[in-house]
């Protein structure tokens, strides 16, 4: 089934170094490679917090890396998206992570995806969890609910292919294009979409598509 790209974040020919601040006058980069995606946990420039995201070479490929055991993420989209796919190469490179404002009781690392995002505490999130395993939370406040999870060790020298299919109550979340599981809750029918983590991480091949009847629903 064709399906539409509703965003994505191509780096190809990116230049490197750091992205996605906002205390940085010239926003070019900012503009042609992240266009339509907002780095939601930084403040207002005048704070001067650092972005913590700088583009780099990984072999050949210019990938996003996250620099600290920080919290940030980056999100597309609109409040009314449903059903749609959103995928991304994720590469995580610790286990742990540490306490923020947002997460206070946060230690153990964790990258991925957030679909059906609210707001910055509200959402499902499919993510590499320590080294452990793969797991999808439903998120509200300080309540994180595990909806599935899959125990699988992973190595943090390899990148790994996450995505999660939206379709009503219904995530079906796939690790290298083979099922990992599927999962139902009813919390959150619709919501923007963006990828997340509160560690040393990269990023790549980030993308959220949808099918004409998920785009003739919205």
């Amino acid at each position: 089934m064709d399906k539409d790209i509703l965003a994505k974040i191509d780096l190809a020919g990116c230049p490197l170094g750091t992205v996605l601040d906002k205390t940085e006058p010239d926003q070019s980069i900012e503009e042609q490679y992240f266009k339509g995606w907002a780095n939601g946990l930084v403040a207002p420039p005048n704070w001067r917090m650092p972005s913590h995201y700088r583009v780099v070479k990984d072999g050949e490929v210019e990938v996003l890396e996250h620099t600290t055991k920080s919290d940030r993420c980056l999100v597309a989209g609109e409040p009314l998206w449903a059903d749609y796919t959103v995928e991304a190469q994720v590469r995580q490179l610790n286990a742990y992570s540490q306490p923020s404002n947002d997460d206070p009781h946060g230690i153990v690392a964790r990258s991925g995806i957030m679909v059906r995002y609210q707001d910055l505490r509200r959402y499902y999130y499919f993510c590499m969890e320590g080294f452990d395993r793969f797991v999808l939370y439903r998120r509200e406040d300080e309540a994180w609910a595990m909806l599935a999870d899959v125990q699988n060790g992973f190595d943090r020298g390899q990148y790994y292919h996450l995505k999660v299919v939206c379709e009503g109550e219904r995530f079906a979340c796939y690790v290298n294009g083979e099922p990992a599981f599927v999962a139902y809750d009813d919390r959150f029918s619709t919501g923007k979409a963006g990828v997340r983590t509160n560690t040393r991480s990269r990023m790549h091949g980030v993308q959220v598509t949808s099918s004409g009847v998920g785009q003739a629903a919205y």
